[in-house]
């Protein structure tokens, strides 16, 4: 694991806690990270000390879940998560568990969704504690659920969005009796707040491996389970995975929404996005998309004055002259779905997300970017 300022500080948090007596260990997705040699985003912190404690012995400190015994501790401008270890039972509400009790870190790695986010460390023995089998299935490029799947997933369906999550961004498989267990529980996601899917389907979606996942998602039957109402056929939810693959690797959310969606057309994607609690400028945005793929497709039967002109008319004080050249001089035209114009852009006035199709660009949206001599003007 790379030493970042931010592991400094986890490790000064660690030590604070071991000189007071207590077992710390690094724990979750940041081991998981680090063993994969990838650069955690933040560090959590699972301990034996109970809340009260660990307020005693920091001197900035947040409780954001003393029932649950977690701390936010802030450490020479880091903020770390510091979590007494628990076990977990009784999740009335499919998130929340009813009863908790503080245990040992073997317990708690028990109550954890996947065994790659099952292990610990010791950032100050460089060791690597591992009571669920988690290093093999890193090793194995595997996702596999902690115990018994059925029972992680009833505590909180939303672990089988975050399966595929994983198993898409890593590259990794899903265990034979976790994506069987996967497909029995897929119509619990129902029960998940519109909120809480959203947030795991944009993660889904603004990762490049954006096709995989909605690979399986379709591939479990979560797909069927999204939105009340949507489904895809089978040609439908090809077409999507085609703009899906055709994406660059860095896009909006509302962008990649819309080539899910592109088969749905703009009133069913406004009635999606508002099911599943878009911002109001991310569902507009879906719709604009949606709704101008037809129109512009219609005009590829005209000369490029008319197209111009066509644009200007949806766009003012524009000109979409350079940005059909752009296409042209880089075949964008060949590649099915979504592609983004860069900044370097013949004209630099535009920062362009391209529909694209086999016939060419189709539809459009930018941003102007802040250049002087020009008036401001955003579209959206």
């Amino acid at each position: 694991m790379e030493h970042t300022p931010l592991r400094q500080a986890a490790e000064e948090v660690v030590d604070v806690l071991r000189q007071a007596g207590h077992v710390a260990l690094f724990a979750g997705g940041c081991v998981r990270d680090m063993l994969m040699g990838r650069s955690p985003t933040d560090i959590d912190i699972a301990t034996d000390a109970p809340p009260d404690r660990v307020v005693l012995l920091f001197r900035r400190t947040r409780q954001v879940g003393a029932k649950f015994g977690v701390v936010l501790v802030h450490w020479h401008g880091h903020e770390m998560e510091v979590a007494t270890f628990r076990t977990e039972s009784d999740y009335a509400d499919h998130r929340r568990p009813g009863k908790v009790a503080f245990t040992t870190a073997q317990e708690d790695a028990k109550r954890r969704d996947f065994t790659i986010n099952g292990m610990f460390y010791d950032p100050l023995a460089d060791e690597v504690i591992d009571y669920v089998g988690g290093g093999d299935d890193l090793a194995a490029r595997r996702v596999r659920a902690i115990g018994v799947p059925d029972e992680r997933f009833s505590e909180d369906p939303l672990r089988m969005l975050r399966a595929v999550r994983f198993a898409a961004r890593f590259g990794f498989e899903l265990e034979t009796a976790t994506l069987d267990a996967i497909r029995r529980n897929a119509s619990q996601i129902r029960t998940i707040s519109s909120e809480r899917v959203r947030m795991e389907i944009e993660q889904i979606l603004l990762d490049p491996s954006r096709a995989s996942g909605w690979g399986l998602l379709r591939r479990t039957g979560l797909s069927l389970h999204l939105v009340e109402g949507l489904h895809w056929t089978d040609v439908e939810a090809d077409t999507a995975a085609r703009r899906l693959t055709a994406l660059p690797n860095t896009v909006t959310f509302p962008l990649a929404a819309a080539a899910l969606l592109v088969s749905h057309g703009p009133r069913t994607a406004r009635e999606s996005c508002l099911r599943l609690r878009f911002s109001t400028a991310e569902m507009d945005a879906v719709v604009w998309l949606l709704t101008e793929l037809p129109r512009a497709a219609a005009t590829e039967t005209l000369d490029q004055a008319a197209r111009d002109a066509y644009f200007e008319g949806q766009m003012p004080n524009t000109s979409v002259a350079p940005i059909f050249e752009y296409a042209r001089d880089n075949r964008i035209g060949f590649s099915l779905g979504f592609a983004e114009i860069p900044p370097n852009a013949a004209d630099k006035r535009f920062n362009t997300q391209i529909f694209v199709d086999d016939a060419g660009v189709i539809a459009f949206r930018y941003r102007k970017v802040h250049l002087p001599g020009y008036r401001e003007h955003q579209p959206d």
